[in-house]
């Protein structure tokens, strides 16, 4: 999948910038934010997000409501970049959900805080916060809260393979569903997070399972994954105390076999908004017993 996903990268890259395609992510990169409009940024793109999954019919809505845009908590941002907060399952009062976003470290120098804040260009945080928002985690959260009738098993539920595979499937289905305007550059960035993830599955169970060292890993990363120096080694950290972040790719693979198989099924009367409705509505139970609810019958799931 990785190798799949890099062809893939290179071939939008190539129609970015057809005479020099290698040059095309840096090219993008330098459409950044300032530190100043990073979280209003964010904040803007989740609105036209939401705007976009309902014309498009991609999921129904619990709620318009939307996340609070902030800064994530200091004693959090050493290993997350960006992340998606919601109450717990079991709260019986609305509370607010926050949309996390870590900014560059006052400690980095200013070459630094410029590469961190490049990691952040449009395109890449318009992909994450499709990944964290809209259709991603903060819709899964709507639907809990907007089931109080499931069984506790349902509500307390949490397989990190349907949470992320979810949400990184989303980042795909948007692109594939033509967000914005069916931008290239979206499509680049969506790609590079699709081969960061493919990395994370290898370095996880490099560094667990194979012998491979922190260094080893971060340069797997930046090497082979078009990641930057700094967020190499981020990701490569986060994965000595994250092994499980494999679950990405993995969920969103069984995701789209899941999709397939019901596509041939059903043929045209297939409704992708139905098919999101109902994983949405399966709460965040692992996928093989969404598989079984959705078709009635076990099956594989890759």
């Amino acid at each position: 999948n990785l190798e799949k996903d890099r062809a893939d990268f290179l071939q939008v890259a190539a129609q970015i910038d057809p005479k020099h395609p290698m040059s095309a992510l840096q090219e993008i990169r330098q459409d950044h934010p300032s530190l100043q409009n990073l979280i209003p940024t964010a904040l803007s793109q989740l609105k036209e997000l939401q705007d976009f999954v309902i014309a498009h019919h991609l999921v129904t809505l619990p709620s318009l409501v939307l996340p609070e845009v902030v800064a994530t908590p200091p004693f959090e941002q050493a290993l997350i970049s960006a992340a998606t907060e919601w109450p717990g399952p079991f709260e019986k009062t609305f509370l607010p959900s926050f949309y996390d976003i870590t900014p560059p470290s006052p400690a980095l120098t200013p070459l630094q805080a410029e590469e961190a804040l490049e990691d952040f260009n449009r395109p890449a945080l318009l992909n994450t916060t499709i990944h964290e928002v809209m259709p991603g985690h903060f819709v899964q959260g709507l639907y809990l809260y907007a089931h109080p009738e499931w069984s506790l098993i349902r509500r307390g539920a949490n397989s990190y393979t349907t949470t992320e595979g979810w949400a990184h499937y989303g980042e795909q289905m948007m692109v594939e569903q033509g967000a914005d305007d069916h931008s290239p550059a979206l499509h680049l960035m969506q790609l590079q997070d699709a081969v960061l993830r493919d990395c994370r599955l290898l370095v996880s169970f490099g560094m667990h399972m194979q012998g491979m060292s922190l260094l080893q890993a971060t340069q797997m990363m930046e090497t082979r994954c078009f990641q930057s120096p700094a967020a190499a080694y981020r990701e490569a950290r986060r994965g000595t105390v994250d092994p499980g972040y494999f679950s990405y790719t993995l969920g969103k693979l069984m995701i789209l076999k899941l999709r397939k198989d019901l596509q041939q099924k059903q043929g045209n009367s297939f409704s992708l908004q139905k098919f999101h409705d109902a994983i949405m509505g399966s709460g965040l139970v692992p996928l093989r017993a969404i598989r079984r609810e959705m078709t009635g019958q076990d099956g594989d799931l890759l």
